[in-house]
């Protein structure tokens, strides 16, 4: 908080809770009832804030087991294209024909 534009306020009433003989847990939690709970360094252990600590880990382990049926999928489809079938000799033997053709024009 060093260059923080409301350092000096909360500085202010830390010091104020000391000299009143407040302890440190009754001084945080008069800071944070002023100026809210983005004051706090980690999320409450209770209620949302207990969402807060829970979610980064759930999201982590749904997205681990996500994760095979995506690649699963992916090798699926990579391996069997819609809509193709190979290609006769006969095709071959015609495209061949015509290459020759053309390179013996070029020539």
């Amino acid at each position: 908080m060093m260059g923080c534009h409301i350092r000096v306020p909360i500085n202010e009433d830390i010091e104020a809770g000391l000299k009143a003989g407040q302890s440190q847990e009754e001084i945080l939690e008069a800071v944070y009832a002023k100026y809210g709970d983005e004051m706090r360094v980690e999320p409450r252990s209770e209620g949302f804030g207990l969402v807060g600590w829970a979610m980064p880990f759930v999201l982590l382990l749904a997205g681990f087991g996500i994760i095979p049926f995506v690649v699963r999928r992916w090798r699926t489809t990579a391996r069997s294209p819609v809509g193709q079938q190979p290609v006769s000799d006969q095709v071959v033997d015609k495209y061949h024909d015509e290459i020759e053709r053309n390179l013996e024009e070029l020539e």
